[in-house]
């Protein structure tokens, strides 16, 4: 199977904030491939919260979630360190937000510009657009991933 990622997620690393990395845009693509493979929902299902994270967020937040993963230094953005969530938000874990970061109903950044991380609600449904069983699937998945993001968080800011 081809990897799944559109041209619409890789357009979001390439964009205007970005000046010259238009000619990396086929390396992008590959990596960005190499990453996440096939996204289709119902193919990772029975993958765990971890299994999940390392697939389709490790390659930007790093294996540990800290912000340095492969090709965070490429984007030209900042790459948050995932196990400060509760953290920053006061010691409580903010599971809808994330959840609505990771499939694309919050934009983050500022005056909501074209957003770097791609939209995985989207992306986990990109051959099923319509399927209610592909939806509840994709909705698994990032549940999946939210509550192992739970699972990580640091109860001190300098916890690398």
């Amino acid at each position: 199977m081809l990897p799944t990622l559109s041209d619409t997620s890789i357009n979001t690393l390439c964009n205007h904030r970005m000046p010259g990395i238009k000619k990396y845009r086929t390396l992008i693509f590959l990596i960005a491939a190499c990453i996440a493979y096939s996204a289709n929902a119902a193919d990772f299902l029975s993958y765990s919260g971890g299994q999940l994270y390392q697939r389709f967020c490790s390659g930007c937040h790093g294996a540990q979630a800290h912000g340095d993963g492969r090709i965070a230094a490429s984007l030209g953005v900042v790459v948050p360190d995932l196990t400060l969530l509760t953290y920053r938000n006061r010691g409580e874990f903010p599971a809808e937000r994330i959840t609505k970061i990771i499939d694309g109903r919050v934009s983050i950044g500022k005056h909501n510009e074209d957003r770097t991380m791609p939209i995985w609600g989207k992306e986990l449904l990109r051959t099923d657009t319509g399927d209610a069983e592909a939806e509840r699937s994709a909705a698994q998945i990032i549940k999946k991933i939210v509550e192992y993001l739970r699972s990580i968080q640091s109860v001190q800011k300098d916890n690398k």
